[in-house]
């Protein structure tokens, strides 16, 4: 067995497998929340309100989980958080025709930096003839897939309104009929 293929036991108060590659990396398998608070000293879910920024965890108690969790290189799953709080922070955007069109492409990149900003996700939906824009609203991906949806460049009717969840915010943004003005919210 050589040195490259050796698998080893790395201990820093967890137990993970790490396998030594050639060139000496060593890759590590991804950390749990337990690792992170088995590091910190502390319970799962203390963990999960620490790294959520819960008023209930004293700040000495946060410093720490956070410094366990870059030890580890622990990121929280935005999947597993969307379970526990409902919410994705994940933003659709419904757009008709070439993304780089200059309509598309000015509301695309106000819309990204105002979401990176917050810390939620762009997802673009992009819709090019009648056929995509019936299957769109008869399978609302977007309602799996994000918190809002912003449609762009078109007016929803009565009945794509209505598909829309009750719970699911949504914003229509329309392109100025005259040039030099700006967008503005339907």
């Amino acid at each position: 067995m050589t040195v490259s293929r050796l698998v080893i036991l790395i201990t820093v108060s967890m137990t993970a497998l790490a396998k030594l590659e050639p060139g000496g990396c060593i890759l590590t398998q991804r950390s749990s929340m337990q690792d992170v608070a088995d590091l910190a000293g502390v319970s799962v879910a203390t963990v999960s309100r620490a790294l959520r920024g819960s008023p209930l965890v004293a700040e000495s108690t946060r410093d720490r989980v956070l410094a366990a969790a870059e030890e580890l290189s622990f990121s929280i799953s935005r999947a597993a958080s969307s379970l526990a709080t409902g919410r994705l922070e994940r933003i659709a955007v419904l757009v008709s025709g070439r993304l780089s069109s200059w309509f598309n492409g000015s509301v695309l990149d106000a819309i990204y930096e105002q979401l990176r900003a917050a810390r939620h996700e762009l997802i673009i939906y992009r819709i090019i003839d009648e056929g995509q824009h019936a299957e769109f609203f008869a399978t609302l991906p977007a309602r799996r897939n994000a918190d809002a949806l912003i449609v762009a460049s078109f007016a929803l009717t009565a009945a794509e309104h209505q598909r829309l969840p009750q719970s699911f915010a949504a914003a229509h943004l329309s392109q100025p009929t005259c040039p030099g003005r700006g967008i503005g919210f339907d």
